[in-house]
């Protein structure tokens, strides 16, 4: 007998993360359109974990500061991302 191996699949990942979106959309929920990415409003900025009765808020944090590093490779994205429009 061959055991299967019951790990991570991506591939099931991926397919879920597409179902749910089409439900989103189909089921009439506010989804737009931000900078070519799909934003469902009701599940904006949480990340829903297993096991965990809330989902976790992902919010700017008045503690930590972004570094000079990643302020500048920010505005390099977004001028670039202006710069294509």
């Amino acid at each position: 007998m061959v055991e299967r191996n019951q790990g991570h699949r991506a591939g099931f990942d991926a397919f879920m993360t597409g179902f749910c979106l089409a439900h989103h959309l189909a089921s009439g929920s506010a989804v737009s359109v931000r900078d070519g990415l799909a934003v469902c409003q009701p599940a904006a900025n949480k990340l829903y974990l297993s096991g965990k009765p809330r989902p976790l808020l992902i919010v700017k944090s008045s503690f930590a500061q972004p570094s000079a590093q990643h302020r500048a490779q920010q505005a390099k994205l977004t001028a670039a991302a202006a710069n294509k429009s």
